[in-house]
């Protein structure tokens, strides 16, 4: 695929001449390149043929139903491993999915300068524009009917019969030629070859995520991609990026693009405080809104703290200092009418992308994986990962105090032992008044605020976690309402109060914050001798005791291959951003 490409010549050079023509796209030129032109188009020719020829029917049809029993067998394995890949044939995983693509794209896009930006937002259109064309040409051309592998082979485990309770694909009565792996990779070609190996890596791996569940539950066969999706991506792109189509597609879309990227500063210069702070802000805007997705998930987890998760990521003082300005001054101006004033002194460019991030996990994780589920049938995985996040960042914090004297170690002990008593209150029972709602919101919000203490926790405590939880999945409007007031009231107090402490006693807030991380550690070892009593019909958790395996079995070693996993994650993105 190196052959639709010239060499990489540099980004400074002007994209457009006077007649027209795209002269450096990112290393890319649209010229005429006759040989890979016709190996392409001899290569897909070839593939199709194989498919259509009795002889080559007879070929595919072994490595498809290989492919098939091997994969549709693991789901007799769990109940949890049945739930996943049905929730990841649901149209919700597509669109979660294809937001974590767009994510990634945006990462390439807002990395160059503003023409670049332009130019690649017009090259992904072009790029968008061809796959459904493709997509749909092909549906009319190729050989429709072709059912999937679960409603033709026999014996099969459709998992519609195991899994209920919500809608999910798992047959399909047309899967040739396979329209996901088209869409697919024409984006990984993409981003590979304009974006660099990193970013095709990663769009490779994702692209095998989102094939992959349907060839698990049997919907599509392996030759819907080997052969139809890939037949139509060898036609479609050596016709786009082996002559100059490419480049003047990219030149027709590039003044839509433009006028639009200018609307796009106006609002942003005035939401963000200046036009010069536009371009940063969009630099690290796909950045934020990753952040504020591990936020999200963190939250979602009863022992997980947000703000652990924000100090992981180095976010932690810019979070504190962006909610503090929204102080009676920001209310005033507001008031006043004096909007630009008012959004001048916010860091709304870091908010909003961090905000959006956090609900779309909290959404993912109630609606697509239910990770409160997940925590009950496969604690020791979940928590495993954030041990090892948790112990990773305790090492960050520790390297950043001066010195450890006695003064030093008391301060950390106080802190170790506040975390140790709040991570083994007990849950008790209380009303669903909304005052009480209210309250709760206040209480869990300052507390994901703080490092080490999971907002999910104490709500845990207050015995309103699934209340709210499940109000967050079934959109219960007023509890939603009620809930977030309650946050918006703890944050404005809440972050004042630990970002005046971190700025008057930055050393002896950071070692009390590392000790309530090391005394939540009690809570969030996987392997748990857990103690529950029934409560007006309902079991209770009324202690937890942390224990050794009592066998070290597969869920075992995974639990702590995802501890060290998690653990130099955290280490390694420390070292990157250091240097």
């Amino acid at each position: 695929m190196n052959l639709f490409f010239c060499p990489r010549i540099g980004e400074d050079v002007p994209s457009f001449t006077a007649r027209g023509q795209v002269m450096a796209q990112d290393g890319y030129r649209g010229e005429w390149r006759l040989p890979v032109l016709i190996v392409c188009n001899v290569l897909a020719l070839l593939l199709i043929l194989s498919w259509y020829t009795e002889a080559g029917r007879a070929f595919w049809a072994a490595p498809d139903a290989a492919v098939f029993y091997a994969l549709n067998g693991t789901l007799a394995e769990g109940r949890a491993w049945q739930w996943f890949w049905a929730a990841a044939n649901t149209r919700r995983f597509d669109i979660a999915m294809a937001l974590v693509i767009l994510v990634l794209y945006s990462f390439h896009v807002f990395s160059g300068n503003r023409e670049q930006i332009v130019r690649r937002t017009a090259s992904g259109l072009v790029v968008l524009v061809v796959a459904v064309l493709a997509i749909q040409v092909s549906g009319n051309l190729l050989d429709a009917g072709r059912a999937g592998p679960s409603t033709t082979l026999q014996p099969s485990i459709l998992l519609s019969e195991i899994v209920t309770g919500f809608e999910f694909e798992d047959r399909s009565g047309d899967s040739f030629p396979g329209d996901r792996g088209i869409a697919l990779i024409m984006f990984t070609t993409l981003l590979w070859f304009f974006g660099g190996r990193v970013y095709g890596l990663l769009m490779a791996a994702l692209s095998l995520f989102m094939l992959l569940p349907r060839l698990v539950v049997g919907a599509n066969w392996l030759t819907d991609y080997l052969v139809g999706a890939a037949f139509v991506s060898l036609v479609g792109l050596s016709w786009v990026l082996a002559t100059p189509l490419h480049a003047r597609l990219v030149q027709w879309f590039t003044p839509l693009v433009n006028r639009g990227y200018r609307q796009l500063e106006r609002v942003l210069a005035f939401f963000g405080g200046g036009p010069d702070r536009v371009a940063p802000g969009l630099a690290q805007a796909p950045l934020n809104l990753s952040k504020g997705f591990c936020m999200g998930a963190a939250d979602i987890i009863p022992g997980v703290s947000g703000g652990t998760m924000a100090l992981i990521l180095g976010i932690y003082e810019r979070l504190l200092g962006a909610i503090r300005s929204f102080d009676t001054s920001w209310l005033g101006d507001v008031l006043r009418g004096r909007l630009a004033a008012a959004f001048a002194r916010n860091d709304l460019l870091f908010l909003i992308p961090l905000g959006l991030g956090i609900v779309t996990a909290i959404l993912f994780f109630t609606h697509v994986v239910p990770l409160p589920t997940l925590i009950v049938t496969h604690p020791e995985l979940v928590y495993g990962l954030f041990f090892g996040l948790i112990v990773a960042s305790i090492v960050i914090l520790m390297g950043e105090v001066d010195r450890y004297g006695a003064r030093e170690i008391l301060v950390t002990a106080a802190g170790v032992l506040a975390g140790f008593a709040i991570v083994n209150l007990v849950p008790v029972d209380t009303p669903t008044a909304t005052w009480f709602i209210f309250l709760c919101g206040f209480v869990a919000i300052s507390a994901m605020l703080l490092p080490g203490i999971s907002g999910s926790f104490i709500l845990l405590i207050l015995g309103k976690y699934a209340y709210i939880v499940n109000a967050l999945g079934t959109l219960d409007i007023p509890v939603i309402l009620t809930f977030v007031a309650g946050m918006v009231a703890g944050l404005a107090a809440f972050s004042r109060a630990i970002l005046w402490l971190l700025r008057r006693y930055h050393q002896p807030t950071l070692l009390v914050i590392k000790g309530i991380l090391i005394g939540s550690l009690w809570m969030i070892w996987p392997f748990q001798d857990r103690v529950f009593e029934t409560v007006r019909g309902n079991e209770k958790l009324v202690a937890s005791t942390p224990v050794w395996p009592a066998t070290l079995d597969a869920t075992s070693f995974a639990s702590f291959g995802l501890m060290l996993l998690g653990l130099a994650l955290v280490l390694a993105i420390h070292r990157l951003a250091a240097r």
